[in-house]
């Protein structure tokens, strides 16, 4: 991440399961960030024993017609959670192989892009003050050859749902 002042230093490796605050230390903004971390991981553990990235978990079935390819909302796991993606149609060409999929795009939202992150709670020292950044995580939709094109890396990391032949 790109956030002055973030830390996390939470590793897997480690096998901390939780954090034992204690009442003459005081709490560190980087404890409160391990402690996301230590759950989510713990999430994924789980949810990498049942599914695996780009399992569909409802809905986003694929309806091709001509050179048209329809995907209809529904959920996908991806990155330890289930995450929804919206309907889509996409145009592909029918001479070649294809992976339709979706590209998951993370982005780190501040005050800045989002006003509302900024302390709602008037007559206190920290009104208006600018909160915690926000991870962003969305899919969309995609068509990709099986070519071994590369493939557009703004759009965020591309996973295969099906393949088209």
């Amino acid at each position: 991440m790109t956030l002055s002042h973030y830390h996390n230093r939470f590793h897997a490796s480690q096998n901390y399961e939780k954090i034992m605050f204690l009442p003459v230390r005081a709490l560190q903004a980087a404890e409160l960030n391990e402690i996301q971390d230590m759950t989510l991981h713990q999430i994924r553990s789980f949810g990498d024993a049942v599914f695996k990235d780009g399992d569909v978990v409802s809905g986003c079935i694929c309806i091709v017609r001509d050179n048209v390819v329809t995907v209809e909302a529904g959920n996908i796991y991806l990155k330890g959670a289930v995450r929804s993606v919206p309907a889509a149609t996409l145009n592909i060409n029918s001479t070649e192989r294809f992976s339709i999929g979706v590209y998951l795009k993370e982005r780190v939202i501040t005050a800045l892009e989002d006003p509302t992150l900024r302390d709602p709670t008037p007559g206190i020292r920290n009104f208006n003050e600018e909160g915690g950044a926000r991870l962003q995580r969305s899919l969309t939709w995609a068509a990709e050859p099986l070519s071994g094109a590369a493939t557009d890396r703004t759009l965020g990391e591309f996973y295969p749902v099906v393949s088209l032949r």
